[in-house]
């Protein structure tokens, strides 16, 4: 007679072997890991907490690898989502956090929307009744330029984490772009006009003024005014023609395409190589889809 019962699950693996998996994350060899990883994504037990608690000691290399194997194991449809992100009319306080799902799994989407709306309250209780355009991002400087919740990058090596928006908001530190994005989703917030300058090299923010003209500042600089003499020469320096700061504005799209790009730069740098790949697939569909 035949056995017609059900096959059984394989019982869930021990602690002893989910430790030795997360141990081999360690291991130099990056066909390993990747092996471990997508091991781990396969498991019908939850190894995050594990992740979590080697973290605690985890330095150099072995942080960064152990975050990217979290991202995957928290987040496994991080790529697919972000790519249906691009492919439609992208926001980028979604698409920001998308990213950094893909990086490092990224905190809970309301964490950063408090933190942005905590903001935006300061920002708001100090502007009062003052409508003017001017005045308002004045105030909005002020406030963000004193406060002790963005945090510029410290002078360490650069990381994938450094280049995303909760990191400007974190003990990570935030690149000039992501502060810009802080910058631009509490002015949003408070009703102040403040746009994008895709400057090469740093990121900036541009002004618009009543008067038809701009005034540019540096969100990394504490919101430091910027002339546009300089700017001009910067410009120069990376061989670009002078033009007008509308020229340089960078949309939503933009600053999401750009996070991507310095994600993509600086996983190669520490010698991510698989969110390099990743970074870089997603990056470029969604460059074609902005070309459409």
């Amino acid at each position: 007679m035949s056995d017609t019962s059900p096959t059984r699950p394989p019982p869930p693996p021990s602690d002893a072997k989910l430790a030795a998996m997360v141990s081999l994350l360690s291991d130099p060899d990056e066909h390993i890991v990747e092996s471990v990883a997508a091991a781990m994504e396969q498991l019908d037990v939850d190894v995050a907490p594990l992740l979590e608690a080697e973290l605690a000691h985890a330095t150099g290399p072995y942080d960064r690898r152990l975050r990217s194997v979290l991202a995957q194991v928290r987040h496994p449809d991080a790529d697919a989502r972000l790519a249906a992100h691009l492919a439609g009319e992208p926001e980028l306080e979604q698409g920001a956090l998308l990213i950094a799902r893909l990086v490092d799994g990224g905190p809970e989407p309301d964490t950063v929307a408090a933190t942005l709306d905590d903001l935006a309250e300061q920002v708001a209780a100090a502007r009062g009744r003052d409508e003017d355009p001017v005045r308002g991002f004045d105030t909005l400087s002020r406030v963000l330029g004193a406060s002790d919740v963005l945090r510029p990058l410290s002078p360490d090596a650069a990381n994938p984490s450094h280049a995303l928006l909760h990191g400007a908001l974190g003990t990570a530190g935030g690149m000039p772009l992501p502060l810009c994005m802080v910058w631009i989703l509490v002015a949003r917030r408070v009703g102040v006009r403040l746009v994008g300058s895709g400057m090469p090299g740093h990121f900036l923010l541009r002004l618009p003024l009543p008067d038809g003209s701009s005034r540019m500042h540096d969100a990394f600089r504490r919101g430091s005014q910027v002339t546009w003499r300089s700017c001009r020469a910067v410009l120069g320096r990376y061989g670009m023609a002078p033009t007008t700061p509308e020229a340089l504005d960078a949309d939503d799209r933009a600053m999401l395409l750009r996070t991507l790009r310095n994600v993509m730069h600086l996983a190669r740098a520490v010698g991510d190589r698989k969110l390099h790949d990743r970074a870089a697939l997603i990056f470029r569909g969604g460059e074609q889809r902005g070309l459409r």
